[in-house]
């Protein structure tokens, strides 16, 4: 048996929703990710200047 035109939609609106959460979640791990580089590097500028002194 087919399925109606309104179980269609639903269907397609559920994928579309679910990829675009998965794109949100990879952008926000990617940009956590470049934050975390960015502080680690910081962090060891700040201790190889201290060791200088």
């Amino acid at each position: 048996m087919g399925k109606s035109e309104s179980q269609m939609d639903i269907v397609e609106k559920s994928t579309k929703s679910g990829k675009k959460s998965w794109r949100f979640v990879a952008i926000g791990l990617a940009v956590l990710l470049l934050l975390m580089t960015c502080s680690a590097v910081a962090l060891v500028i700040l201790y190889a200047s201290s060791r200088g002194k």
